[in-house]
Order: C-alpha cells, then sequence, then structure tokens
C-alpha cells in the first residue's frame, strides 16, 4: 500500500478473481489510533502485464467501514461475512460498485481494536450454494447462548413463494384475465421483445403456424374462441424454429426472476399455461401418453451441481423445460464416455411410470405445433427427485427424475440447474427423431 502506512494494519491477500485478472486485498486497522479512519480498506489490483507491477485498480468504499470474517471473490463481484452480522454482496458489474446487505446488523458491540478478528461472533462465513442462493453462517446471535449450540445457517435468495412468477400468476386463470383477443401471447411477447430492444417480426411465422394448425382443428372443435387462438400462438411462438432463442429469452427472464420482463409476458404465461394436460379439450386427439420416460438432450452439467444429483435429492426447475418421448429421441451412441462431436452434454430422462396422466404440472403441444413430434413441458418451480445419475468426466452425464407428487411440492426446496438444450440438435435429426 503506497497511500496509507503498512503499521498499524493487517493486510490480508484473499487470492485471484476467477478471471485471473484482480487480486483481491484487505486491509484491517489493528487499533483506533489517531490517523486510522478508516477501519477497513478493500482494493481490487491489477497489472498489465507480467514485468509490470501490480497496482490498486479499484477501492470498494462501501466496506471501509466494515469489518469482515470472511470475503470470497465470485464471478462479477464479491461476497462478504461482516462482524455485525449481516453479508455483502458487492457487484462490479456496473460501472459503480452496487452494495447489498443481507440481513440485519445485530453485533452492534463489535470490538474495533486488535482483538476483533478473533471475535467470535456476527456472521463468519458467506458462500454461492450451487442453487444460485447464498449461505450465511451466523455465530453466537445470543450473548448469554449455550456455546456447544452451534452456529445458525441463513439463506437468502430466490425462492419459490416469494417469486416475482409466482406474485403474478397466482390466481389467475384464462377466463377472468386473458384479454377477449385472439392475438393477447403475441401482443404480450411483442412488449416482451420490445423491452429487451429486439424485433419483433418473428412472430408472424408463429401466427402463419398458429393460423394452419386452427384451420385443422376448426372442425372438430367448431366455433373458436379467442382465448384458444391466444392459446394455439403461444405454443406455435414457444416451439418455432424460425427462432429458437425466444425460448432462451424467457427463460432467461423467468430464471432471473425480473419483474417488469414477466409483468409483459403475464398473458403469453395464461396462454401457455392452458396446455395444460388435465385441461385439454376431448375434441383433440387425445396426447400420446404412455407410461415410459421423456428426454431433454441438453448442455452438460454445471459442476457445482454434480455431488447434489444424487438419488433422493429433490429441488425446483428453474425454467420451462421441454421434453420428448424417448422414441422421438435419437438412441443414446453406443460409448456413453464418447459425446457426440466432442460437446459434453447432459441426458435428462423423466420416468413417468406411476404419473398420473392428469398430473397438473404437465403441459402437452400437439406435434403440429411443435414440429415433426408434440412435446411435453414442465413449467417453472415444478418439483423433481432424482431417481438415478450416471456422471462422467467430460463426457455425457445420464439422470432419471420423477414427478414426487402434490405433498412434496408444497416444501421449501432450493432451485436446481437448467436444462438449457443443445444449440445444435443435428444429432436428433440426423437419427430419425424430431429437434427436440
Amino acid at each position: 500500500w503506497t497511500e496509507i502506512a503498512l503499521e498499524g494494519f493487517a493486510l490480508t491477500i484473499h487470492g485471484w478473481s476467477p478471471d485471473g485478472r484482480c487480486l483481491l486485498v484487505v486491509a484491517h486497522a489493528l487499533s483506533a489510533a489517531v490517523g486510522h479512519v478508516k477501519r477497513c480498506r478493500v482494493q481490487l489490483w491489477s497489472t498489465e502485464g507480467a514485468d509490470a507491477p501490480v497496482v490498486p485498480v479499484m477501492e470498494i468504499s462501501t466496506l471501509e467501514d466494515c469489518p469482515l470474517h470472511r470475503l470470497r471473490v465470485m464471478e462479477g463481484g464479491l461476497l462478504g461475512a461482516a462482524v455485525d452480522g449481516t453479508a455483502r454482496l458487492i457487484s462490479l458489474e456496473e460501472s459503480a460498485p452496487q452494495h447489498i446487505i443481507l440481513g440485519d446488523a445485530w453485533n452492534a458491540a463489535a470490538p474495533t481494536g486488535a482483538s476483533w478478528r478473533n471475535w467470535p461472533r456476527g456472521a463468519i462465513d458467506a458462500c454461492i450454494l450451487p442453487c444460485h442462493r447464498i449461505a450465511v453462517t451466523l455465530r453466537h446471535r445470543q450473548m448469554a447462548g449455550d456455546c456447544e449450540e452451534g452456529d445458525a445457517v441463513v439463506v437468502f435468495g430466490r425462492h419459490f413463494e416469494a417469486s416475482n412468477y409466482r406474485r403474478l400468476l397466482m390466481g389467475r386463470n384464462m377466463e377472468a384475465d386473458l384479454p377477449r383477443d385472439e392475438d393477447a401471447a403475441l401482443k404480450s411477447l411483442s412488449c416482451f421483445l420490445s423491452h429487451l430492444e429486439l424485433d419483433a417480426t418473428s412472430l408472424d411465422l408463429a401466427r402463419q403456424q398458429a393460423a394452419r394448425y386452427l384451420d385443422r382443428v376448426q372442425s372438430m372443435l367448431g366455433e373458436l374462441s379467442p382465448a384458444f387462438k391466444s392459446q394455439v400462438e403461444a405454443a406455435a411462438a414457444w416451439c418455432s424454429p424460425e427462432d429458437p432463442s425466444l425460448q432462451r429469452l424467457i427463460n432467461n427472464a423467468v430464471e432471473a426472476d425480473d419483474g417488469d420482463l414477466l409483468k409483459s409476458l403475464v398473458h403469453f404465461f395464461l396462454s401457455l399455461h392452458a396446455w395444460h394436460h388435465a385441461l385439454r379439450s376431448p375434441l383433440l386427439p387425445p396426447a400420446p401418453w404412455e407410461e415410459g420416460r421423456l428426454c431433454c438432450v441438453a448442455e452438460a452439467l454445471d459442476q457445482s451441481w454434480r455431488p447434489f444429483m444424487r438419488e433422493g435429492s429433490t429441488y425446483r426447475l428453474p425454467t420451462f423445460t421441454s421434453l420428448a418421448p424417448i422414441r422421438t429421441v435419437a438412441a443414446p451412441t453406443e460409448d456413453p464416455e464418447d459425446p457426440k462431436d466432442g460437446v459434453p452434454q447432459t441426458h435428462w430422462y423423466l420416468d413417468m411410470e406411476g404419473t398420473s396422466v392428469n398430473d397438473t404440472s404437465l403441459l402437452y403441444i400437439d406435434a403440429e405445433l411443435a414440429g415433426g413430434g408434440g412435446i411435453w413441458i414442465l413449467p417453472p418451480y415444478c418439483v423433481v427427485e432424482v431417481v438415478s445419475a450416471k456422471l462422467t468426466d467430460g463426457g455425457v452425464d445420464y439422470i432419471t427424475l420423477r414427478l414426487p407428487g402434490d405433498s412434496v411440492s408444497r416444501m421449501d426446496l432450493p432451485i436446481g440447474p437448467p436444462m438449457h438444450r443443445l444449440s445444435l440438435d443435428a444429432m436428433a435429426e440426423a437419427e430419425g427423431g424430431n429437434r427436440w
């Protein structure tokens, strides 16, 4: 430190950032001596090259009076456990660091002298869980408590009961909340894309696909309601082969639980949810239900989730998840250790044995709209349980899930990993399966 004297400060180097560009350095004042106004100074140091000096490039001024038991460097920010009993989340992705305080400060008597680092109270650790929530470990919250009671762990982050998705859709239904407009779903998507400053012309193709389907089923259903037309347009847009990125944009908004974006999608969600199998019109061709397995060929499982994928683990899906009957998906390669085209991937299977055909978590979209074969969809926050998991090192992972039932779906469960489909669907098409 060139601008302050080292004497009177304890210097701690917390390591490099995940991208290897910055070094996290913290200096704590050991006493309240005159001249040491700041109790804590947190800086990021970097270098321009191998022979260049390492110099400070950023100081986190919001932490200058916040002694910390633990500080971690994450992708895009810092996570600290403060002596006052709170966790501090610092986002460095913006031009100015964003400081979020998790929890309430309760350790107001934290000392300011040389003993504070050994003070056994406050938030002693904070870490990111695989489900992207933050676990904060608290110690000795009760001054007169039993020292053998152990630490308390509080979890912050995305939660189904408090999610914007649930708040926006709770208690809604198509008849009461969907406007009498046959284009309600596409107008909702157009509003969503305008929020993202993206072109909505690709929705015209979905409208054409929906019109062809409506012409075919009109003889079965007679007069078609605006709500049903909106329902068909929502499915056509979701399955549109001309704009496969739309699914990921919608799922990104759901995964981020962005209130403004989700609000613009409410009418689309209502229309898509109308494809619940239990609500399917008996005049339409029946869904090809078989007690077998549904499959989704997806991107490789994130390393942080691999230890969690064991038999009996239960979690909520973070996004809409599309699956196809196993017969319409290309069969696995003979050597599961050698993924096709060298791309690590995960084969997710949903075991339907013993699951009711009318399970309200299942949506079904007809083959004429899905393109090649009908698809089943699990909505966001649907609860699944791991039945089995075969994990490989850099190859193909096979994970089988099941729907555990309504009793489990009401529990407080972590948000699990997304099943992002592979961007290259050539494998399924080449083997005779559909693009799902």
